[in-house]
């Protein structure tokens, strides 16, 4: 509360950047582990499921950040599925109502697209396994920060930390097993998922970057 306060008066005239400035200082500044003490910051990164799905999210972030960027990751509905069944196991036993769900994100991901143009991009899960440092390399260059090899490994505050996954894990770093999800989906959800999401899916990957 006192980083919090202290930043907030020290400010002349009050904007709504303003207070989140304040608020994401204050709360990183809270960690026994902080690492941004030093050197000048230049953006903070953070992942929040269906932020893009709401018009409204969107059009206030932009507001608050217009130097803000927009990454999406775009997943094969094939091995999301699988992964989207055990992190909600309740909540999606409805394979059409899950894939429903999952052709709205795509569809706010090609709107924001649309809308906010070269502050967004798109990359594909599997690409983030099988080509890690040229998507790091790409971001990095999309985000004008210098790349460094710690990009190439799960980290915050610089520390290692284990995969978010639904999926048990036994160590730190990059899982290769996230590629073979789509073998657990059943003939029959298959059928539906080429059914349901072949269309959207196919336009979100044109959007895509792409990496030899």
């Amino acid at each position: 509360m006192e980083i919090f306060l202290n930043y907030i008066d020290s400010v002349q005239s009050m904007t709504r950047r303003d207070i989140f400035d304040a608020y994401m200082t204050s709360y990183f500044g809270a960690w026994l582990n902080n690492q941004n003490y030093y050197g000048s910051k230049k953006f903070i990164t953070a992942y929040m499921p269906r932020l893009g799905i709401i018009k409204e999210n969107m059009e206030s972030f932009f507001e608050v950040y217009p130097d803000g960027r927009l990454i999406s990751v775009v997943r094969d509905p094939k091995s999301w599925l699988p992964s989207a069944k055990k992190r909600w196991p309740g909540s999606y036993t409805d394979v059409g109502q899950a894939l429903s769900e999952w052709n709205k994100s795509a569809q706010a991901m090609l709107w924001n697209k649309e809308k906010y143009g070269d502050c967004v991009c798109f990359i594909q899960f599997e690409d983030f396994i099988r080509k890690t440092e040229a998507i790091m390399r790409f971001l990095a260059e999309f985000l004008g920060v210098e790349f460094d090899d710690i990009l190439l490994k799960p980290t915050f505050n610089k520390l290692p930390l284990e995969v978010n996954t639904s999926f048990q894990v036994g160590d730190h770093g990059i899982m290769n097993s996230h590629l073979s999800r789509e073998q657990t989906v059943t003939a029959e959800e298959l059928n539906t998922i080429e059914r349901m999401t072949s269309e959207i899916y196919s336009l979100v990957r044109g959007e895509s970057v792409r990496f030899e």
